[in-house]
C-alpha cells in the first residue's frame, strides 16, 4: 500500500474519527478546520455498544469507560402522553449482551479524547476550506 497524503475538511466528531484511522493506516492526514479554536458546545450523545466498539479501534475507549456515564435503562416515551412505551436495560446488561457498554458522554469531551490521538500540528485552526480543485492524480484544498 502507498502512502496517501489526506486533507480532511472540518474536525468534527467525523472528521477527527477519519484522520485517526488514517493515519492508523499509515497515511499522512492533515485536518482543516474553520473555527479559531475549540469551545465547548453541543450536549451530551448516546455511544451504543457498537459506536463503543469503533471508538475502542481508534483508541479512545478507555477514556470512554472512565468518564462517560453508563444510563442503566433506555427508556422511551410518548411524545404527547409522556407515557413510557419501552424499558430496556442498559449499563451492564448491554454490555453482558453486546461486549461493549452503552455510554453516555458529552460530545467536547469526546471531540477532546479524539484530539488526543491525533499528533501536534496535524490540526489546521481558522483554516477555513474555500474550494477543493481536483487535479489528474490528487487534489488541492483551498
Amino acid at each position: 500500500m502507498s502512502t496517501l497524503s489526506i486533507g480532511i475538511c472540518g474536525a468534527g466528531l467525523g472528521g477527527l474519527a477519519a484522520a485517526i484511522a488514517l493515519r492508523k493506516a499509515g497515511h499522512r492526514v492533515e485536518v482543516f478546520e474553520r473555527t479559531a479554536k475549540f469551545n465547548r458546545v453541543g450536549a451530551d450523545i448516546n455511544l451504543t455498544p457498537n459506536a463503543v466498539f469503533a471508538l475502542d479501534k481508534l483508541g479512545v475507549g478507555q477514556f470512554l469507560r472512565h468518564s462517560a456515564a453508563r444510563p442503566t435503562f433506555r427508556i422511551s416515551r410518548d411524545g404527547l402522553t409522556g407515557e413510557e412505551t419501552s424499558r430496556l436495560p442498559m449499563s451492564a446488561a448491554a454490555e453482558e449482551k453486546y461486549g461493549a457498554p452503552q455510554l453516555t458522554i458529552h460530545r467536547a469531551d469526546l471531540l477532546q479524547a479524539l484530539q488526543d490521538q491525533l499528533p501536534e500540528g496535524c490540526i489546521h485552526l481558522g483554516a477555513r476550506v474555500e474550494r477543493v480543485a481536483p487535479g489528474a492524480t490528487d487534489a488541492t484544498i483551498h
